[in-house]
């Protein structure tokens, strides 16, 4: 999942806006955030680029690798 989060108020209500595709409304129906179920089966995070964003407190979290047995 790819979670996009536009403001740090919290999330009251949330919309699908296409398959697998979820934007979150806060109490005044600002976008708070955008939800992509399964990001990485339609798109290569690991090229993912920003552009035109003010990245100063951008955090990148990476999924552990499932433990080999």
């Amino acid at each position: 999942m790819l979670y996009i989060k536009i403001s740090n108020s919290p999330s009251i209500e949330s919309e699908e806006v296409a398959p697998g595709v979820a934007v979150d409304f806060d109490e005044h129906g600002h976008v708070a955030g955008i939800e992509i179920e399964d990001a990485n089966s339609t798109a290569d995070l690991s090229r993912l680029e920003v552009a035109g964003l003010p990245i100063a407190n951008l955090i990148l979290v990476r999924e552990k690798e499932p433990m080999q047995s």
